[in-house]
């Protein structure tokens, strides 16, 4: 299996930290502005509505792609997946009880301010289960981390996984997609379409043996004409299922999923190359993991507010504040980077780790990596 150069490679890190950001986005405006007959609403919808909604897909590939160049390695599987305890569920325990913690001093203090008792109930039954990110019908009650959870079922299931895109090519990735389209429609049952989006998400599936598929083939990515239409296709369809929002259709967000993996490709293919400095790249996954806390404290600084100016200065004012926070972790204490972002961050080259140094690689140079 070919290997990556030193340029891909950080490409790819960088990449991985706008992706990062574009998450941060796409859970600023929350909740999104309802009315698309307001200025507010097109903004978050061309925003956190179209590029914000490639970063999770992104992460997914990456991983499958990187966990795929291992699989051929003797004691692959228990390896890595060993590995992933520590990198995957084991933050994903740590900022659990974070955002426990918060939500509970939110309570505290609400209580005080009101005059009421500052005893706070303990969680019990379904809310205990959801705050522990247990409940595989739901998204934690820290949401984001409904893709930790994710990822390492993929990866449990990888052999299955790599099998079926051996065997069938992008058959697995294709038939994913679709399901993803038909849970976002909203026709199954709420259960079912909770446990297909946080519990298995096919979503994820299908752009994790995607990229998987990439790994095993080697294959080139479109160049020229090809890839020029193929991101136009893409990056059209995002748009379009946002007007299609706006009217009220029930096709807009299942145009949403289809449209994915072409705009992933524009975004790929039309990234600047801009050198990120390593500190900032090698922190993606930290900043993945510390903006819901950022996102939930500063927004009780806006008191609701939705406008333009107030999702402008969310978007610059979140995403800042987590790369900041991002970065200040990073330079902690390894035992602390262990257990908040699985080793993530700090000094050294960065890692063939999920959401680390993501990206589906373009047509794969044959040079050695940067040691």
């Amino acid at each position: 299996m070919r290997t990556l150069d030193r340029e891909t490679s950080r490409r790819i890190a960088s990449l991985g930290l706008v992706c990062a950001v574009f998450v941060v986005i796409l859970h600023a405006a929350q909740p999104a502005p309802a009315d698309p007959a307001t200025a507010a609403w097109w903004l978050n919808a061309m925003t956190a509505g179209t590029f914000g909604r490639l970063a999770v897909p992104f992460f997914f590939a990456v991983s499958g792609f990187f966990l795929a160049r291992h699989a051929d390695a003797p004691g692959w599987w228990r390896r890595e997946t060993a590995k992933r305890i520590g990198s995957l569920l084991v933050p994903f325990a740590f900022w659990s009880c974070v955002w426990a913690a918060l939500v509970s001093s939110e309570s505290i203090v609400r209580n005080a301010l009101s005059g009421a008792s500052p005893v706070v109930a303990v969680p019990q039954g379904r809310t205990l289960v959801r705050f522990l990110g247990l409940d595989p019908f739901s998204a934690p009650a820290d949401p984001p981390l409904w893709f930790l959870r994710c990822l390492f079922v993929f990866a449990v299931l990888s052999p299955a996984i790599f099998f079926a895109v051996r065997r069938g090519g992008v058959l697995l990735p294709a038939i994913s997609l679709l399901l993803s389209a038909v849970v976002s429609s909203g026709v199954l049952p709420p259960k079912t379409s909770g446990l297909l989006t946080y519990g298995f998400s096919v979503e994820g599936l299908a752009f994790y043996s995607a990229g998987a598929w990439l790994a095993f083939s080697e294959k080139a990515l479109p160049q020229g004409r090809a890839a020029a239409s193929v991101s136009a296709a893409g990056a059209s369809g995002l748009v379009l299922s946002r007007v299609l929002a706006a009217a009220g259709s029930p096709v807009a967000d299942p145009l949403q999923k289809l449209a994915l993996p072409a705009a992933l490709f524009a975004l790929w293919r039309f990234f600047p190359r801009v050198r990120i400095g390593h500190s900032a790249a090698s922190c993606a996954f930290a900043v993945y993991l510390v903006h819901p806390v950022v996102v939930r404290v500063s927004n009780a600084f806006f008191y609701g507010r939705n406008g333009c100016l107030a999702l402008i200065l969310k978007f610059a004012g979140f995403s800042a504040v987590s790369l900041a926070l991002a970065l200040v972790l990073g330079k902690a204490p390894p035992v602390f980077r262990k257990v908040a972002f699985g080793g993530r961050g700090g000094k050294g080259e960065p890692r063939d780790l999920p959401s680390s140094a993501p990206g589906p690689a373009p047509a794969l140079p044959t040079k050695e990596p940067a040691p």
